[in-house]
């Protein structure tokens, strides 16, 4: 089944250890608006296609006994428009819930995603969630079927934090382009306890 237009892009990826270029195709997630005569009652995370499907099934499983699904008369992006004559605004107000752990999910509109804030930059990348993304990777089949069968990749933070460095007796260092694995109990480290004392807050 081929998938629906702007489901999917392609995007120029680096292979390692090699550093070789290639395209790759991945999903798009977008959010779409869930409107009811006009008004905004809920906004989901979503491949963009099938999204009048989408929202009938949202309305049915809430029991709004949906009519109809159709693009909205301002033709704006991202957002159907449903009709279902039963439906109390007053009664079901901001109470739905749909979960998305970038926080987009369970908006009341599109509007509402909109934050205006100073990005947070942070250098600090936890040495104990690296062991145990490299235990992951190690149970990983070593060249899983899929479009484009890859090797697993690990993002490696090369900078320099005194935290993360600290937190280990031995520190996970990456060589060209490898990681070893912690051989060690559990997820194969062996933590400073001295240094999470230091650093507490």
């Amino acid at each position: 089944m081929e998938a629906p237009p702007y489901a999917s892009t392609g995007v120029e990826v680096v292979r390692l250890p090699g550093g070789s270029t290639e395209r790759d195709a991945v999903a798009v997630e977008e959010p779409l608006e869930i409107r009811i005569g006009g008004g905004p009652v809920a906004v989901t995370m979503r491949t963009p296609g099938h999204d009048e499907e989408l929202a009938l099934g949202f309305c049915l499983s809430e029991g709004l006994r949906p009519v109809s699904a159709r693009l909205p008369d301002d033709l704006a992006a991202n957002t159907v428009d449903v009709d279902a004559p039963a439906f109390d605004p007053a009664r079901v107000q901001r109470s739905f819930y749909t979960s998305s752990s970038c926080g987009v999910c369970g908006k009341g509109a599109l509007d509402a995603v909109a934050v205006e804030a100073p990005r947070v930059a942070s250098g600090l990348r936890i040495s104990v969630a690296l062991a145990a993304s490299l235990q992951l990777i190690a149970a990983l089949p070593h060249n899983p079927p899929g479009l484009c069968a890859v090797e697993p990749l690990l993002e490696f933070d090369r900078s320099e934090h005194p935290i993360r460095m600290a937190v280990l007796r031995e520190p996970i260092e990456q060589r060209d382009g490898w990681v070893d694995i912690p051989q060690g109990p559990g997820l194969g480290i062996d933590i400073d306890r001295d240094a999470l004392a230091r650093y507490a807050v």
